[in-house]
């Protein structure tokens, strides 16, 4: 039996297994396909967690590795420092850092993709997400609404503004979700570039 346990610390009485489906002495109502690896969690409840979700299949992503993913990517762009590129590039400020997490959280859900995150010169963040001919990107710079650029999978114009202007928001959620639904599906291992 292939079955690996652990206990989360600080989070109650929660322990994970990790196995094939028929090692579980009790499955879900939820079937994994045959071969699949799963997670099965025991507690009452975790943050944010039906009592449903005892059986997830690996490859499934969280809103939590998404978080845990940009958290850490943000905490690297904090540390870099003053000329990070070799000439007069600013730093990335806490605000903008604490910006870009709020707003992340705000339009990402557990279906999302990781979007990759760079530095700017000027003490921002670009977020971008890429698939093909299409992408979103969301520039935040230190004192402006940050600004969303998006084109579809035909190359054209889908979205062009700030954050704040209306509909702008809703947009970028929705293209985000387009994006990431037809990645999931073309690419179920995308995880891989992110590691």
């Amino acid at each position: 039996m292939n079955v690996w346990s652990a206990s989360a610390a600080g989070v109650g009485r929660c322990t994970s297994s990790l196995g094939l489906p028929q090692d579980f002495a009790r499955p879900s109502r939820r079937s994994a396909p045959a071969g699949m690896w799963v997670i099965r969690k025991f507690a009452s409840h975790l943050a944010g967690e039906s009592a449903s979700h005892f059986l997830q299949p690996l490859g499934v992503s969280t809103k939590l590795e998404l978080q845990m993913y940009i958290s850490s990517k943000l905490q690297e762009l904090r540390s870099l420092e003053v000329g990070w590129d070799g000439g007069h590039a600013d730093s990335i400020s806490q605000g903008v850092t604490h910006q870009v997490y709020r707003i992340l959280d705000h339009l990402t859900d557990s279906r999302s993709v990781y979007p990759f995150l760079t530095p700017t010169s000027e003490g921002g963040v670009l977020t971008e997400w890429r698939a093909g001919k299409e992408r979103l990107e969301i520039e935040f710079t230190p004192g402006e609404a940050p600004y969303v650029y998006a084109v579809n999978v035909d190359g054209s114009l889908r979205i062009d503004g700030h954050l704040g202007e209306k509909g702008i928001a809703a947009d970028a959620r929705r293209a985000l979700k387009d994006l990431s639904l037809r990645v999931w599906a073309s690419n179920p291992a995308w995880k891989r570039l992110f590691v």
